[in-house]
């Protein structure tokens, strides 16, 4: 059981770390890309950072609050309101936002493939822990 749990909270940093990260330098392309107005390097950073706490917030919410909510649903909650975070922060239309969100995705799910090679040992052994 504690294995688990350890397990769990190591997963969690992880992929905050290299989700972030990832999407930190992949947001800078992709503002750059839809051709957002002051959308430097350390303001992408911030925004992967924010958008990053309101996915982990979401998923961390539907998983405490209602259990029955799988933390997939949560998690993906969390993206779909990221793309606001990141309208809101860039003060940019909703679709110009949606180019660095696409990148956004992308680094998230780069993330939990490092992560769950790194923490957990397979994506195979990941997918047996969330069901």
């Amino acid at each position: 059981m504690l294995e688990t749990i350890e397990a769990w909270i190591g997963f969690i940093l992880v992929l905050v770390f290299l989700g972030t990260l990832f999407a930190g330098f992949s947001m800078w392309y992709g503002a750059g890309l839809g051709r957002i107005d002051r959308s430097g390097f350390w303001k992408s950073l911030f925004v992967a950072f924010c958008a990053s706490g309101v996915t982990y917030l979401i998923t961390l919410a539907a998983l405490v609050f209602s259990p029955s909510i799988r933390t997939l649903h949560g998690f993906a909650a969390g993206l779909v309101l990221s793309v606001f975070v990141i309208k809101g922060i860039y003060r940019t239309s909703l679709l110009k936002a949606l180019v660095p969100w696409i990148f956004f995705l992308a680094a998230q799910g780069l993330a939990i493939l490092a992560a769950a090679e790194l923490v957990i040992g397979s994506l195979p052994d990941l997918h047996i822990m969330i069901r």
